[in-house]
């Protein structure tokens, strides 16, 4: 977390740290809205496979609808994912 505070809040950056999410997208010129957003997806994917890796207890055991919602919550990989945990 340092490193990214290091690197972000550099004046040497320019980076505008207050920016939303909205205005990196339309101002960012050297990624495409494409790109940005799919890897805010793997991003995404990968924050709920770790979550799911150490938690498939706890998300196993309070998750109280179906086995197919769950399944449509999470995705064909994920949702495979955490049976093969199971």
């Amino acid at each position: 977390i340092n490193a990214s505070h290091y690197v972000h809040f550099s004046p040497q950056a320019n980076i505008n740290t207050s920016a939303t999410f909205l205005q990196l997208l339309v101002n960012d010129c050297h990624s495409s809205q494409k790109n940005l957003i799919r890897n805010l997806h793997r991003l995404t994917s990968s924050v709920m496979e770790t979550y799911i890796t150490y938690f498939h207890y706890e998300v196993a055991s309070t998750f109280y609808r179906s086995m197919a919602d769950l399944k449509y919550l999470l995705g064909n990989s994920l949702y495979t994912k955490f049976k093969a945990l199971n």
